[in-house]
């Protein structure tokens, strides 16, 4: 696993956020009283009714929204997986960093090391990675 591969997850993990709220903001729409009513319409656009063809759509991004959403969990899944198979300390800071999302001031805080060590225990963490990938 590559340092690019974990910053990509990283910045994965912000367009998640993204489309979690707009799914919340989708069901708020579909959950409104005056739509709850044609909810179980088909899917497919009818041509006649604009209120339809909206819960149509919405519909339709809801679904997309969930299928970006499982492709991220499989890809923190595999994360998860490699990252587990490194010492505590190694794995204490990967997570912080790259699967919660902290600062690097915030991961040295979390973890109780300075700044500077937490720096080393990644340098640490990204080289025992690599070499597992040559195993």
């Amino acid at each position: 696993m590559t340092k690019d591969r974990l910053r990509r997850y990283r910045d994965l993990l912000a367009e998640k956020v993204q489309l979690e709220q707009q799914l919340e903001t989708i069901e708020g729409v579909l959950h409104n009283p005056k739509i709850q009513q044609l909810k179980q319409t088909p899917r497919a656009s009818s041509k006649g009714n604009p209120t339809e063809d909206l819960i149509a759509k919405h519909l339709e991004l809801v679904d997309l929204y969930q299928d970006k959403l499982t492709g991220l969990a499989v890809e923190q899944l595999a994360i998860e997986e490699t990252i587990e198979r490194l010492p505590i300390r190694e794995r204490n800071v990967l997570r912080a960093y790259y699967i919660r999302g902290l600062s690097w001031e915030e991961v040295a805080v979390d973890v109780g090391y300075t700044w500077r060590h937490v720096h080393r225990v990644h340098s640490s963490a990204l080289q025992l990675l690599a070499a597992m990938e040559e195993e």
